[in-house]
C-alpha cells in the first residue's frame, strides 16, 4: 500500500476548523497583548497572554495526535480476515479485516471465527468467501491458510 506519511501541516491532520482555530487565538492573542502594553491594561495582557497559550496548546495537541490513513476499499481486496458475526443467505454479517470491522456479504453461510478472503468490496460492503487450502492470499495478510 502506498500511503503518503501525514506532514506537520498536511489538512489531513487540521481540517479548515483547526488551521483557523490556531491563526484565529494566535493573532487575537498578539493584538490583545501588543495593544495591552499599549494601554498599560494588565486585563488585556492576561487575556492575550491566555489566547496565545490557548493557540500553542491546539497547536501542540494537533502535533502528537497519531493519524492513521483509513483503509482504501480497494486496498482489502484479496486479504484475509475472520468472520465476527454470521454472515449468508442474503443476510449481512461483520467480518474482521485488517484489525477493522466491516459490513460483509457472501453467497455461503459462514458463522462467526471462519477465516475469510475479501473478493469485491461494493460501496462499504465487503464480499467474502471461506478461506481454505487452496486459496491464494495477498502477499502480507496476516493469515495463513
Amino acid at each position: 500500500m502506498n500511503e503518503s506519511p501525514v506532514t506537520a501541516f498536511d489538512s489531513r491532520r487540521w481540517g479548515v476548523g483547526g488551521i483557523a482555530s490556531v491563526v484565529v487565538l494566535l493573532a487575537l492573542g498578539a493584538s490583545l497583548f501588543v495593544y495591552g502594553l499599549e494601554v498599560r491594561s494588565t486585563g488585556l495582557q492576561v487575556l492575550g497572554s491566555v489566547c496565545l497559550v490557548g493557540g500553542v496548546a491546539v497547536f501542540a495537541v494537533k502535533l502528537g495526535e497519531e493519524i492513521r490513513p483509513a483503509t482504501a476499499k480497494w486496498d482489502i481486496v484479496g486479504e484475509a480476515g475472520e468472520v465476527v458475526r454470521e454472515v449468508g443467505s442474503g443476510r449481512k454479517g461483520v467480518a474482521r479485516v485488517r484489525s477493522e470491522q466491516w459490513t460483509c456479504m457472501s453467497e455461503d453461510k459462514l458463522m462467526p471465527g471462519t477465516k475469510i478472503r475479501v473478493v469485491r468490496v461494493e460501496g462499504l460492503v465487503a464480499w467474502v468467501e471461506r478461506l481454505d487450502d487452496a486459496t491464494t492470499l495477498k502477499a502480507g495478510s496476516g493469515f495463513e491458510p
